[in-house]
C-alpha cells in the first residue's frame, strides 16, 4: 500500500515533469496540435482519400492495393478535393533547391485560400515516401504536406509540418519531430 506522503510526492513529480515538457515544446506543440484548421484539413483530406480508394475498390472489383495506378488515385483524389472547395493541380513542376536537378514533380498541389500543401501519393508503404516528401518541404516555400498511402488495407495519411526547428509528423493522433538523414 502507497502512503499519501508517496501519492503526493507522485504526483508533485508527474507534475513538474509536465510542465517542464510543456515548456521545452511549448510553442511549436501548440501551434501544431491545438490549430482547429489544420485537424479540420487533416481530416477533410483523410475521408476524401478514403472515399476515392472505396470508390476504386468497387471499380476494381474489391482489390485495389497495387493494382489500381498512382495516377488514378491522383486523378480522383484532386477531382474530389475539388468539389470540396479545393484547388488541386496535378504533376506539378516545382523549384526544389535542395534537388540536384533544381526541379521536382509533386504529385499534387493544393490550395484552399491562401494555404498551399504538397500531396504525395504512394501505392505501397515504406519510408522512401517520408524522406521524399520532407525534402520537397524543406526544399520549397511549402509548410505542409500529405503522405497518402493506398494499400491492400485501405489508406494511411501522415502530415508534415515545416517549422524553424525542423520537420514535424503528424499521424492524427501524435506530434513527433523527424530526423531527416
Amino acid at each position: 500500500m502507497v502512503s499519501c506522503a508517496s501519492w503526493y510526492s507522485i504526483r508533485k513529480f508527474v507534475e513538474s515533469s509536465r510542465a517542464s515538457l510543456t515548456s521545452k515544446l511549448g510553442e511549436v506543440q501548440e501551434d501544431l496540435t491545438v490549430s482547429k484548421e489544420a485537424r479540420d484539413q487533416y481530416n477533410e483530406i483523410l475521408l476524401a482519400s478514403r472515399e476515392v480508394y472505396e470508390s476504386l475498390s468497387r471499380e476494381s472489383k474489391g482489390s485495389p492495393g497495387n493494382t489500381v495506378l498512382e495516377s488514378k488515385y491522383r486523378e480522383a483524389l484532386s477531382s474530389k478535393l475539388s468539389s470540396l472547395g479545393y484547388t488541386a493541380q496535378q504533376e506539378v513542376n516545382m523549384r526544389c533547391k535542395n534537388e540536384k536537378s533544381g526541379i521536382v514533380r509533386i504529385d499534387i498541389l493544393l490550395r484552399k485560400g491562401n494555404e498551399r500543401s504538397i500531396l504525395e501519393l504512394k501505392r505501397a508503404r515504406g519510408n522512401q515516401g517520408y524522406e521524399q516528401l520532407a525534402r520537397y518541404l524543406l526544399g520549397s516555400s511549402e509548410e505542409v504536406g500529405y503522405l497518402i498511402y493506398f494499400g491492400k488495407r485501405g489508406v494511411r495519411m501522415s502530415q508534415l509540418i515545416k517549422e524553424d526547428s525542423g520537420i514535424y509528423l503528424y499521424d492524427g493522433s501524435e506530434l513527433k519531430k523527424m530526423e531527416i538523414s
